[in-house]
């Protein structure tokens, strides 16, 4: 199992990871959620018994203030391939980002309404398995269905 001060680390990791990316790129988000999945997640609620590296999802929600446009949208979300933000472990920390845009919703059901309505092939493979939810409150769920 991993430890809390394992998550404590990633955690701190991506949210260094995220701060640096919104600030380069004066980008007007702020960070909604951070979830580890993958070989890690699984590992940690003992679905598997080693893992190579650290996935992690951040969804970066716009401030509502301020002015968006198509290309800001753009930059957002990462299609392929992963970013690799650092290391922990001896392990590649690597990130996904996805952009967020509903509201009125806690960030637990909105993620899990986000994975529902997507159905690409990442979310297909995403949903169904153990995400550990590291922001904004720890949370291991079984599945995002």
């Amino acid at each position: 199992m991993l430890s809390k001060y394992d998550f404590i680390k990633l955690k701190g990791i991506v949210e260094r990871y995220a701060g640096d990316f919104i600030s380069r790129k004066k980008l007007p988000y702020e960070i909604f959620a951070i979830f580890l999945y993958g070989g890690a997640a699984k590992y940690h609620v003992g679905k598997k018994e080693s893992y190579d590296d650290f996935d992690l999802n951040i969804f970066f929600k716009p401030i509502p203030e301020r002015g968006i446009s198509k290309s800001i949208r753009r930059s957002i979300s990462t299609q392929r391939p992963k970013t690799i933000c650092g290391g922990y472990k001896n392990k590649k920390v690597e990130v996904m980002r996805t952009e967020y845009h509903d509201s009125g919703q806690n960030t637990l059901e909105a993620v899990k309404a986000f994975a529902k309505s997507h159905k690409s092939e990442r979310w297909n493979r995403i949903a169904p398995e153990p995400v550990i939810f590291l922001y904004p409150r720890f949370k291991v769920l079984n599945n995002l269905l």
